[in-house]
């Protein structure tokens, strides 16, 4: 019955306006209609910047992991409505150029910088931590180990290196004393 009453339909698309028209001929008479085309998906995917400004201001004093935390604690979501991950934390800080806090202490060293130090894998340091041989503290299951370690725990674990059986091929490289100029 509407295809006895409609001539032709003409679609208009309006690219500066994001709409398109539709122009309906009817059997003497002609409507014209204007309806708003959805925004591009990228737009659709932004984050709001309410959430963009609060990892901002938290990022200067929290770790992603307790960033993400606090966003979902305050109910925030990403554009899809799912809970705030880490994954999503990184890309925005990568997206919107916000600077991530250290946490690590002036007198600590990471897992490599202790491991290039002694000249040996960061897997062994990290049995080391995890056999309590060194101590360290880390923020959360997925942050890095940050190590305090004296001069005395340094050549104990020099010791180490030379008497142990695994190292062999660290012994003769491996200086008695850390200088930090030299070239191990």
């Amino acid at each position: 019955m509407l295809r006895l009453l409609i001539r032709d339909i003409t679609v208009e698309k309006l690219t500066d306006a994001r709409q398109v028209v539709l122009h309906v001929r009817w059997q003497g008479a002609c409507t014209d209609t204007t309806i708003p085309l959805p925004s591009p998906i990228a737009d659709q995917m932004l984050y709001p910047r309410q959430i963009i400004e609060r990892i901002r201001e938290l990022s200067s004093r929290l770790s992603n992991q307790q960033i993400v935390q606090a966003l979902n604690e305050e109910g925030l979501r990403s554009p899809r409505g799912l809970p705030i991950t880490r994954a999503m934390i990184k890309w925005i800080r990568i997206r919107y150029a916000v600077p991530s806090v250290c946490l690590m202490r002036p007198e600590e060293l990471t897992a490599g910088q202790l491991a290039d130090r002694l000249s040996v894998s960061v897997y062994f340091v990290r049995y080391w931590i995890k056999r309590g041989v060194i101590d360290a503290r880390h923020l959360g299951a997925q942050g890095p180990w940050w190590i305090t370690i004296t001069d005395q725990q340094e050549q104990q674990l020099r010791d180490r290196i030379r008497t142990s059986g695994h190292l062999k091929n660290h012994r003769e490289t491996l200086p008695d004393v850390y200088h930090p100029n030299s070239q191990l």
